[in-house]
């Protein structure tokens, strides 16, 4: 059966063409000509018996087949790669576990403790990929995912870490000069809305007993973490996960103004694959983070 696998020229080829959509940048990108490269894609073609190509004004777009094949290679070439540098840095094989993670949670709640779970498991490589929008294992080359929202995931082994309730903060200096005393007086400040909970100032004002307030107004940030350091700067007032700011609260540069929180529809979640139900690394690193959450979560049922 060898003969209908590509050779590895061959995939480094199509995969450089299909990020640049060009075989000239590929070519450059390979450091061969682009006649070499046009013959690997045409023999890669051959092979497969379809097109993974086609030309518009001189550039290249992807078929639809060509675009699946596209992620399997970028994927086999990832891997690869890993392969390689754990071998020349290691002189030995090890397990590696890459996280799909949203971005603030993962600088602000992973980052300072993940050092706990490599000395726990210093054979095992970490790799972090991080993204605002929902990860999917057929796309993204993940193996684990921390995810916000809800439990249902077709074909994955689902695991709840805890819920999430947000918390008004503050800048101080912003309170000195426009008080900050009931959910009312919200009509004098700017609220900073964060893009993925575009509801939730209206459903924090509504359990506060609040009326004429727009909770939809004011300037909108993808990452809490931006939203974090406009609240520390005094552009608004933030509603967001407390644990998130946790090091503003401590040194002074956030405070919470008023009592009422708000539990959020969704929660977070550790997510993998089915298929990798029985991955020592995966299965570690799940059992950790769990009892990490669990230790410091008051939400963590």
């Amino acid at each position: 059966m060898s003969h209908y696998l590509p050779s590895m020229t061959a995939l480094s080829c199509f995969d450089a063409v299909a990020r640049h959509g060009s075989v000239s940048r590929a070519s450059e990108e390979l450091n061969v000509t682009q006649s070499a490269v046009s013959r690997q894609i045409s023999g890669l073609e051959a092979l497969l018996k379809c097109r993974l190509f086609t030309r518009e004004k001189k550039r290249l777009h992807l078929t639809k087949l060509g675009a699946e094949y596209a992620r399997d290679v970028a994927d086999i070439l990832h891997r690869t790669r890993l392969s390689a540098m754990r071998l020349m840095t290691n002189g030995q094989a090890a397990g590696t576990l890459t996280l799909g993670v949203l971005p603030t949670f993962g600088t602000r709640w992973l980052m300072p403790r993940l050092g706990d779970f490599i000395r726990l498991r210093p054979a095992t490589e970490i790799n972090i990929v991080t993204k605002i929008r929902p990860f999917r294992f057929e796309e993204d080359t993940v193996d684990l995912v921390i995810h916000y929202g809800d439990a249902n995931w077709p074909n994955a082994h689902v695991t709840y870490l805890m819920d999430e309730e947000l918390s008004v903060l503050a800048a101080p200096e912003l309170l000195a000069a426009k008080p900050l005393a009931s959910a009312s007086d919200l009509t004098a400040h700017v609220l900073l809305q964060h893009t993925t909970r575009p509801d939730a100032w209206n459903q924090w004002l509504a359990r506060a007993g609040a009326s004429g307030i727009n909770g939809f107004a004011g300037p909108r940030f993808e990452h809490y973490s931006l939203m974090i350091e406009a609240a520390a700067a005094g552009l608004g007032i933030a509603l967001l996960p407390a644990f998130l700011a946790r090091a503003e609260i401590e040194k002074g540069a956030l405070v919470t103004p008023l009592p009422e929180k708000l539990r959020s529809d969704g929660a977070y979640y550790i997510v993998y694959p089915r298929a990798k139900a029985y991955n020592p690394d995966i299965i570690a690193f799940r059992d950790w983070m769990v009892a990490e959450i669990h230790r410091e979560m008051p939400l963590a049922r």
